[in-house]
């Protein structure tokens, strides 16, 4: 996967924001956007406070930092993708019509 220059940026900076939005919260654990929109879904990653009208939702960047080093986190949001191939998940994310919805 090839780092914009956005991500370049973000990461190299010595101390990140508080609140970030989505996508830098998925750059900080190595994750792709698509992956962090799941864990949302799946309870795994939690926003800080109420979704924002018209906005994304933002997250604390030390409790991301938190998670990116906790080794359970990391086998269990691995364990979440490798599920979803098996539960009628179709490429845009979308369950399919006849599948089950995912259980914990």
């Amino acid at each position: 996967m090839q780092m914009s220059d956005e991500q370049r940026n973000f990461l190299s900076l010595p101390r990140y924001p508080a609140l970030i939005s989505l996508t830098e919260a998925c750059w900080l654990p190595g994750l792709a956007e698509h992956q962090g929109k799941i864990l949302v879904a799946r309870g795994m990653l939690l926003p800080a406070g109420k979704r924002r009208r018209r906005k994304g939702r933002l997250f604390v960047s030390a409790y991301i930092l938190e998670l990116a080093a906790d080794r359970e986190w990391l086998q269990s949001q691995g364990h979440a993708f490798c599920a979803l191939g098996t539960n009628g998940i179709t490429k845009e994310g979308q369950f399919h019509r006849n599948s089950q919805p995912l259980r914990s």
